[in-house]
């Protein structure tokens, strides 16, 4: 094998291991949630993470089984309907809003605070979560983190959703967005309410993208408030460029060097 053919297989195996790194952030304590079927939980944010939405500000939240995280008030809904509709009561944050089920053992549900790109952060992750009743054949696995953006103005924040893993969406009811009471910036994804579209199997599958550069990464951004998909204008976007661009890059460089030496 030449030298050549050697440093580009080098930086092949570095590129793949890049982009199917998951995004799940992980390396921090968690504190797991009750094994119950539709609960809910008061957790109060630590570091003195505030944070506003629609003229209300939190220092506290709720994590849902079900795949959210409510503000005010916990959810034991299991069957979202369409989130711009009038059915909700309380505003909320909803990577995978699901019929989970973790009973008997069948997966975890932990929160925990931690540091995100120089800022503080809270994040809740389901991890192998089966769904309801009691079903463990399929697991997901995804996570929202909250990280503290008041260095751009008091109680701002983003929100990111990872993805790990997507199988099931229980009954074809499962959807994946945000709620704002009060407000016109609700969100979901494209495919969110419809069959298995959003599962890794599906056309439209949350793993596979990304608004971020990090594959089965999205981030979101409430700056005075108001919710949006993406980060606001002139933040830094975090995780760009795409997994296993550099690597890439690499390799023409140093093919081109090398051809050059070469051919010299």
């Amino acid at each position: 094998m030449t030298k050549l053919t050697s440093l580009i297989c080098a930086a092949l195996l570095a590129c793949s291991a890049t982009a199917s790194a998951s995004p799940i952030l992980s390396g921090f304590k968690l504190t797991n949630v009750a094994a119950v079927d539709d609960g809910s939980t008061l957790v109060n944010l630590a570091g003195g993470m505030k944070l506003g939405l629609n003229g209300t500000i939190f220092s506290s939240l709720f994590v849902n089984t079900n795949g959210n995280v409510s503000f005010g008030s916990g959810m034991s809904l299991f069957s979202p309907t369409a989130f711009n509709g009038n059915a909700y009561s309380n505003s909320f944050l909803a990577p995978f809003f699901g019929d989970v089920d973790i009973r008997n053992g069948h997966g975890s549900i932990g929160y925990g605070n931690t540091q995100f790109d120089g800022h503080n952060a809270f994040a809740v992750t389901w991890d192998k979560v089966g769904y309801y009743g009691s079903n463990d054949d399929k697991r997901n696995t995804f996570q929202l983190m909250l990280v503290d953006r008041s260095d751009t103005g008091a109680n701002n924040f983003d929100f990111y959703y990872n993805y790990g893993a997507l199988t099931w969406d229980q009954g074809d009811k499962a959807r994946a967005g945000f709620h704002m009471v009060g407000t016109a910036a609700d969100f979901e994804f494209k495919g969110s309410g419809s069959p298995n579209k959003l599962l890794d199997a599906g056309s439209l599958a949350l793993i596979s993208g990304s608004n971020v550069g990090v594959v089965g990464r999205y981030a979101f951004n409430v700056r005075d408030g108001v919710a949006a998909y993406g980060m606001a204008a002139g933040d830094k976007v975090h995780g760009v460029p795409q997994p296993g661009s550099l690597a890439l890059l690499g390799i023409g460089m140093l093919a081109l060097a090398l051809g050059r030496r070469r051919k010299a």
